[in-house]
C-alpha cells in the first residue's frame, strides 16, 4: 500500500506532506489486521476444507492440549521429587556428621557403643515395617566389590555380617512388633495397599556406601521422581491413623539400603572405611540403577538381621 501511495502522488504530482499523511493514515489503519492479513491467503483453504478434515484440526488441537498438560504435570511432578530428594541429601549430610563424632572417639569408647548396641539388640523386638524389593541387587557386582572392599580392612572373623543379598531393600517405614498382637502383618498390609494405590515404579540411583553411626554399612540412594515423596506421605497417614495399634511407627529420612552391619572395629578401622567409602562415591564414573517394582511389608528379626515374615503388598507399574 505504501508503494501505491507513492506511485499515485508521484503522478497526480502530490506533495509530499499529503503522501506522508497518506501512508500514515493507511499504517495506523492497518495496525490491528495483522492477523487478518495473513489469514486472508488461507481462507479459500479453509473454505474448501471438508467436515472430516475439519475434525482432523480440531483433533490435532486437543491433542497438542492435552501434550502440553501432561508435559507441565511431568515438570512439576520432577520439581516436587527433586525438591525432596534436596531434603534427603540434607539429611544424608547431618548423618555423616553424626558418624564422623563417633569414630573420632577412642578405641575404648567405641568398643563400649558396640557392646551396648550388641545388649539392646538382645532384648529387642521384632520389627515390622514397609519395604521396597530390589531383587536386582542380588547378582549385582557392585554388592560384591563393596563386600571385598570392607573386608580388606575388617579382616577379623566376626567384625562384620552382611545381610542377605537375596534379601537387600530399601526401608521405607517401621515400627516395633507389638507382642500382643493389636494389629497383625496381614492387616496392616491391606491398610498400606489401601493408602498407596497409584504409586507407579520408579529408579533409584545407588550414590554409594556409607558407614553410619551405629555400626551399619548402607548404600546412598537417589531419585528425583515424585513416587518416592508420595509413597513416604501415604505411609506418614497409614502410622497416624493407626497410631494407637503401632509402637513408635515412623517414615525413614533417606533413601538407603543396609548390606551390613559392624559387630566391632577400632576406631582406625572405623576411619579408614568411612574415608575409603567417601572416595568410591566421588570417584564412580556411573552409578548402577535399580528399579523399584514392588512394595512389601515384612516383620524382621533384629538379632539375626533376616525376616520372619514377608508379604508382596503392591507389584508398582507404568513408571519410567
Amino acid at each position: 500500500k505504501t508503494w501505491i501511495v507513492n506511485e499515485l502522488s508521484r503522478r497526480n504530482n502530490l506533495s509530499g506532506e499529503t503522501r506522508d499523511s497518506t501512508i500514515k493514515a493507511e499504517q495506523d489503519k492497518n495496525k490491528n489486521t495483522d492477523l487478518n492479513s495473513f489469514a486472508w491467503p488461507l481462507m479459500p483453504v479453509l473454505a474448501a476444507m471438508s467436515g472430516y478434515q475439519w475434525a482432523a484440526v480440531a483433533a490435532g488441537m486437543a491433542g497438542i492440549g492435552i501434550l502440553t498438560v501432561w508435559a507441565f504435570r511431568k515438570y512439576f511432578a520432577y520439581l516436587e521429587g527433586r525438591e525432596h530428594q534436596e531434603a534427603l541429601d540434607r539429611n544424608f549430610a547431618i548423618k555423616d556428621s553424626d558418624t564422623q563424632r563417633f569414630i573420632s572417639q577412642s578405641d575404648e569408647e567405641i568398643q563400649k557403643a558396640f557392646h551396648q548396641k550388641a545388649h539392646d539388640k538382645q532384648n529387642s523386638a521384632d520389627v515390622m515395617g514397609a519395604i521396597i524389593s530390589l531383587p536386582e541387587l542380588e547378582k549385582s557386582l557392585y554388592v560384591s566389590k563393596l563386600k571385598e572392599s570392607v573386608l580388606n580392612i575388617l579382616d577379623q572373623e566376626g567384625q562384620v555380617v552382611f545381610r542377605n543379598s537375596s534379601l537387600l531393600h530399601a526401608t521405607l517405614s517401621r515400627t516395633t512388633k507389638v507382642q500382643d498382637g493389636t494389629i497383625t502383618l496381614d492387616e496392616a498390609s491391606r491398610e498400606i495397599i489401601r493408602h498407596i494405590s497409584g504409586i507407579k515404579s520408579f529408579k533409584f540411583e545407588i550414590v554409594g556406601p556409607r558407614l553410619m553411626q551405629d555400626g551399619s554399612i548402607v548404600l546412598e540412594l537417589r531419585t528425583v521422581s515424585d513416587q518416592i515423596k508420595r509413597l513416604r506421605d501415604a505411609l506418614a497417614i497409614f502410622n497416624q491413623e493407626l497410631s494407637n495399634r503401632l509402637a513408635g511407627p515412623y517414615v525413614t529420612d533417606i533413601n538407603y539400603i543396609t548390606v551390613a552391619e559392624i559387630r566391632s572395629a577400632t576406631a582406625a578401622q572405623l576411619r579408614a572405611l568411612h574415608e575409603q567409602f567417601a572416595t568410591m562415591r566421588a570417584s564412580a564414573k556411573h552409578r548402577p540403577v535399580v528399579q523399584a517394582i514392588e512394595i512389601a511389608s515384612g516383620t524382621f528379626d533384629v538379632k539375626t538381621m533376616q525376616f520372619t515374615e514377608l508379604v508382596p503388598i503392591k507389584t508398582l507399574e507404568g513408571g519410567l
